[in-house]
């Protein structure tokens, strides 16, 4: 009951984060042009550095090192917290002042103001991650998740009016900035204190040093997820830039929200099992078993249903949209697996592993920008879709390295996961042909209903392990003489 508690709470939580961000953007499509909306877009890829220098790198350094007594884990905490938060600072700075150039660069003036105000919400995402990440360290991840669901449902709330009030990209910038002092308030009022020592200069060294690969890598794959939308804004215009960003957007959504979902109980689950000397393969192996079956049962969904929604949500203006989100989706879905890596390099401590990684595929995507982008969207989301399947397999092979997986052990997991996704498929596949002709909202919601039933029939027969008590199948492992 726990395990599905932690995976609803997960869902609920990231859910409520995605989903906030799909429905402003149902909304903005409908009420702006490509080219208008597109502008947004391009502004969100230059916001979302700041946000991943206080989410990653320093962010796990606090989830996951070693406190010896509450007083080391207080230095680490107050340590921390102005870290994060100085990033935050400086971060909104240089864009705020980088906003002229850019608005230059990619002839777009309404970046000259738009980014200095989106800038104005980096601090509080620094707080957020702050808290989020002692949330995480002390095992609350229930609490955390009801703290992004709670904050995101009021922040959407706001930002839909303001986009009704006011059609245009100040009132998503609204709704940025809402969701980024919500969130820091909720999750503050969670924790429920604040930095309680002096920061420690040797923390705060030994805690760069942790990062800094980490760092590398995260700026790696923001090129190459983000490099898309820049490269079409340069050869093209931001039209181009607003119809990617949808697909993009579509594909993603659902199997980043699982795939975010496992990392987070994977880092917790593999610490906890290479602290104690036990257990990593066997949470590894649940953990790429969940991948498999959350993040395809939502790719094979948006797939399916893609052509469907873009042209009930948001109208011919964004049908080109629609040619690439099957490349799109095969990417969502492939990329997952290759993520694995972070939480198994976090948890063990060798962040460099991630490093290089991250590297190989953010630069393998850019060369695809590179080569693919002047051919149109739809080519180069296939061509990044092969890079994802390739990075996937060697994210697999390379995670089941680090942690000693035996690979007819892995294989076992990997094909029941399997099954239950061809399960889901097949029956998705029948549900839509059949009750589509009576209306995308009927055929999806059997479809969704169809995933339930699959995903509590997946969950009792072992595939999301990854989500139950951190000890028991491990302690049911070693008692049955299984090696760990």
């Amino acid at each position: 009951m726990r395990g599905t508690s932690l995976l609803s709470s997960a869902l609920a939580g990231l859910g409520a984060q995605q989903g906030s961000g799909i429905a402003m953007t149902l909304v903005a499509a409908a009420l702006m042009a490509p080219e208008v909306f597109g502008t947004f877009a391009l502004a969100a890829a230059f916001v979302e550095i700041g946000v991943l220098l206080t989410h990653s790198g320093l962010w796990h350094f606090l989830a996951t090192a070693d406190g010896a007594d509450e007083s080391d884990e207080a230095c680490l905490e107050a340590t921390l917290f102005w870290a994060l938060l100085a990033l935050g600072n400086a971060g909104g700075l240089v864009l705020a002042l980088a906003a002229p150039l850019l608005a230059r660069v990619f002839d777009a003036p309404e970046l000259a103001w738009l980014l200095p105000v989106l800038a104005l919400a980096q601090p509080f995402v620094a707080l957020s991650g702050w808290a989020g990440a002692v949330l995480t360290r002390h095992g609350r991840l229930g609490t955390y998740y009801g703290g992004l669901a709670h904050a995101n449902l009021v922040a959407v709330a706001i930002g839909l009016t303001a986009l009704v009030a006011w059609p245009g990209v100040l009132a998503l910038a609204v709704w940025r900035v809402s969701r980024a002092l919500l969130t820091a308030w909720t999750l503050m009022r969670v924790v429920r204190r604040g930095p309680l020592r002096r920061p420690s200069w040797h923390v705060f060294r030994e805690a760069l040093r942790y990062a800094r690969p980490l760092y590398g890598a995260r700026m790696a794959e923001h090129g190459a997820g983000f490099g898309a939308d820049i490269a079409l804004a340069l050869i093209f215009s931001t039209a181009e830039t607003g119809l990617w960003r949808i697909a993009q957007r579509l594909a993603q959504v659902g199997p980043e929200i699982m795939a975010q979902a496992v990392r987070m109980s994977a880092l917790s689950r593999l610490g906890e099992a290479i602290r104690n000397g036990r257990g990593a393969a066997l949470r590894f192996a649940d953990a790429a078993a969940a991948t498999v079956f959350l993040a395809g049962g939502a790719a094979i969904t948006v797939a399916m249903f893609g052509e469907a929604l873009v042209e009930a949500l948001f109208g011919p203006a964004y049908a080109a949209a629609a040619l690439a989100l099957p490349a799109l989706s095969l990417r969502a879905a492939a990329l997952p697996l290759a993520g694995l890596v972070e939480p198994v390099a976090a948890a063990s401590g060798r962040t460099g592993l991630y490093f290089w990684m991250a590297v190989g595929e953010s630069v393998a995507m850019l060369i695809c920008c590179v080569l693919f982008a002047a051919s149109g969207g739809a080519v180069l989301a296939w061509a990044q879709a092969c890079v994802a399947c390739l990075a996937g397999a060697f994210g697999l092979w390379l995670c089941a390295r680090q942690v000693r997986a035996r690979a007819a052990d892995l294989s076992v997991t990997l094909s029941g996961a399997a099954l239950w996704l061809g399960l889901y498929a097949l029956g998705a596949g029948v549900l839509r042909d059949v009750l589509l002709v009576q209306g995308l909202a009927v055929s999806l919601g059997a479809t969704l209903l169809w995933a339930v039933c699959v995903t509590a029939m997946a969950g009792l027969s072992g595939t999301l392990a990854l989500f139950s008590d951190a000890g028991e199948r491990a302690q049911t492992a070693e008692a049955a003489g299984k090696p760990a």
